[in-house]
């Protein structure tokens, strides 16, 4: 089983979009998907996928050791998908909120005890859908990972804070024992000449791989009409689905 985090370095970036997209497209051809909210101060997944069977746990009670892995995995309507939901009502400082670094390395063991259940299940494809920024819940998350996708919006203004973490935790996964692979997508990508929006995304490309070894995949536009939709899951006769399906298979 292979497991891929998305991460951003700013909220609203849209990589819970891309998570749930490529855990769909995953399902979607066939591969038994998981996919977790692991963005537990402000988990989103409730809104945005539809679901068979529900459990009452969360993926938080299940990293501080409340309840079986078993008990925090919710069918969903797309067959192959199962998720695990966040928390959906945290508490600053409690729980996995809670700044305590016992609690982080503890629920980074057990982590490591959901993907060898999951594996035994016969779960293909792992999706981790992380926190923003940097955390000891982001970094969890990106340690137990495979791959990591970076979903980042092509403004300036935020270059220095991706360029930071880039340069810290970033650089130590690189360098740490276990192999993986880094990737990039350019989400909300402005509307403009074609010549413009590729100078953009060439120059933030080059800046960005300055500070690590990390592969392009795609850039999708802006879409303004997405606030209106009910969920984050796009139509499957869309061209961003189409690039989804792309990225996906580069991915794994």
């Amino acid at each position: 089983m292979k497991i891929v985090a998305t991460h951003s370095f700013r909220g609203g970036s849209g990589k819970t979009f891309i998570a749930l997209n490529i855990a769909a497209a995953s399902a979607r051809a066939g591969f038994k998907t998981i996919v977790m909210d692991c963005d537990f101060v402000s988990p989103s997944f409730q809104s945005n996928i539809q679901v068979k069977s529900s459990q009452k746990n969360s993926g938080n009670d299940f990293l501080l050791g409340k309840c079986k892995e078993t008990e925090v995995i919710s069918q969903t309507t797309i067959p192959n998908l199962n998720v695990i939901f966040g928390d959906p009502k945290p508490v600053l400082g409690q729980g996995l909120l809670e700044p305590v670094e016992e609690t982080h390395w503890k629920a980074l063991q057990r982590f490591s005890q959901l993907r060898e259940s999951l594996e035994k299940q016969g779960y293909q494809r792992f999706i981790l859908d992380t926190s923003p920024n940097l955390s000891y819940n982001s970094a969890s998350a990106l340690t137990v990972a495979d791959s990591i996708v970076l979903v980042h919006r092509p403004v300036i203004h935020s270059l220095d804070l991706a360029i930071y973490i880039l340069q810290t935790i970033y650089t130590t996964l690189k360098k740490s024992l276990k192999p993986r692979s880094f990737y990039l997508i350019f989400n909300q990508v402005p509307h403009g000449s074609p010549e413009e929006v590729k100078k953009l995304l060439e120059n933030l490309t080059i800046e960005i791989q300055k500070h690590i070894e990390i592969k392009v995949l795609d850039s999708i536009p802006l879409d303004l009409e997405m606030d209106f939709w009910n969920s984050l899951l796009i139509l499957e006769d869309s061209q961003t689905h189409n690039k989804i399906i792309n990225m996906t298979k580069k991915i794994f």
